[in-house]
């Protein structure tokens, strides 16, 4: 019975019994991109040098609050790269930026907790708004594991940013068709199914694993690529009555306020004239209940798209 539950107590042990019984283990490889030794030679090249390469930019932002109206920033990181649409790749890690800012309220333990930072890192902490230009110079695409949320609070703090295109791997990439060992979608979980782990301790780890996740998923970059095409839509139902909210609401309809609408993202113009059909039946065909706005890669996720 105590054989049931060994563990390797040393490699030597771990390696006997891995032999014995490998399906038994599994054994996960840091991302190359985190490692100190990747970091301090960059650039890294990846692919031969195309003519039509474009730079890029991978984000994250840690906040105070989910709130993009009263809440801020408090860490920036980049990881720039260059990219080649005719060989539907990243061709090129460029280099990395980390900036952190003090957002003059103390932060909650929770948002300590999701951050590693606390409020004596952040103190008299300000972003360079000249060095995050720079960083950002000759730059076209954002990729954001969930843009959604990232691309609201990026631009408050850069309004000079504000016609960039923006993709969200989250949102945007069928993972699970690409790769079907894949059952969430959360970028650490991507990762184990695929073997890999890394240790997040700044927003630029992350940064770094979804630039990695990008490269060795295959296809996942080509349709980063084919999100920058004009697609998808937005869907409101005007003037839907309350009792069908709970059926709008299993639909992935959310509420906005403002407007007093409610309303859908749909990603792939395929689908559009599939929701269309479903509102149509949902309620009074009388009432004027419907209107599509359809969306490119530069206002996509926009705090004012709606």
């Amino acid at each position: 019975m105590d054989n049931l539950f060994t563990t390797p107590s040393s490699l030597e042990e771990f390696v006997s019994m891995y032999k014995a019984e490998p399906d038994d283990f599994r054994v996960l490889c840091k991302i190359p991109l985190v490692k100190s030794s990747t970091l301090a030679n960059l650039p890294l090249r990846l692919a031969k040098e195309c003519t039509d390469e474009q730079l890029m930019v991978i984000l994250k932002l840690y906040t105070s609050g989910q709130n993009y109206q009263k809440d801020t920033i408090i860490e920036l990181a980049m990881t720039k790269a260059r990219y080649s649409p005719s060989l539907g790749c990243i061709t090129e890690i460029s280099g990395v930026y980390r900036g952190i800012e003090d957002p003059r309220v103390r932060i909650s333990d929770k948002v300590m907790l999701q951050t590693g930072l606390d409020n004596d890192n952040l103190a008299g902490r300000v972003l360079d708004q000249d060095e995050t230009a720079r960083f950002l110079a000759g730059v076209s695409l954002v990729v954001c594991h969930n843009a959604m949320f990232e691309r609201q609070f990026f631009e408050k703090k850069f309004p000079l940013f504000n016609n960039l295109n923006w993709v969200s791997s989250l949102r945007e990439i069928p993972w699970r068709c690409l790769d079907n060992s894949i059952r969430s979608l959360e970028l650490t979980s991507i990762l184990l199914s695929r073997g890999y782990f890394f240790t997040k301790k700044t927003a630029l780890d992350e940064t770094l694993a979804l630039a990695w996740v990008l490269i060795e998923v295959n296809g996942a970059f080509k349709e980063i690529l084919r999100a920058l095409e004009p697609t998808g839509a937005v869907i409101y139902a005007f003037g839907a009555p309350y009792e069908i909210k709970d059926v709008l609401k299993q639909s992935a309809y959310h509420w906005d306020r403002s407007q007093k609408v409610w309303y859908k993202m749909v990603l792939r113009l395929e689908y559009v004239e599939h929701e269309i059909n479903f509102l149509q039946n949902l309620y009074d065909h009388n009432r004027v209940k419907l209107k599509v706005k359809y969306l490119s890669a530069n206002v996509r996720y926009k705090h004012d798209m709606l």
